[in-house]
Order: C-alpha cells, then sequence, then structure tokens
C-alpha cells in the first residue's frame, strides 16, 4: 500500500527512495519517519486498524512528513 501511495503523490518525484517497515513492537501505538525516507508503523498501530483507509492515512501522514 505505501508504494501505491508514493505512486500518486509527490514523493514520487524524490530522488531518495522510500522504505516501509512495519515494526515490531506491541507496546506503543506509533508511526514515525527518519531523514532517510524509512517510515516506520508499529505492530500495535497496524494492528488497531480495521480497515485499509485507515493504514492509508496514516501512511499519507508520514510521507508528508
Amino acid at each position: 500500500m505505501g508504494q501505491q501511495l508514493v505512486k500518486g503523490s509527490d514523493a514520487a518525484k524524490s530522488v531518495s527512495a522510500l522504505r516501509f517497515v512495519l515494526l515490531a513492537d506491541t507496546n506503543r501505538i506509533n508511526l514515525f519517519t527518519m531523514p532517510d525516507g524509512s517510515i516506520f508503523i508499529t505492530t500495535l498501530l497496524f494492528n488497531h486498524m480495521k480497515t485499509e483507509g485507515q493504514l492509508a492515512a496514516m501512511l499519507s501522514h508520514g510521507l508528508a512528513q
């Protein structure tokens, strides 16, 4: 899903590669980005989502950072 969002955004024009990582953290609900283009989402946050739309909203937020 992350790569689909990239294709439809200005992030596709970026020279750096974007990487989406599911972080095995069951204690924190979090999504964060790193300067190298990595977007991390914790397992706890991922498991709380009920729809693809919710995931798309969170990843889009990370892309906008």
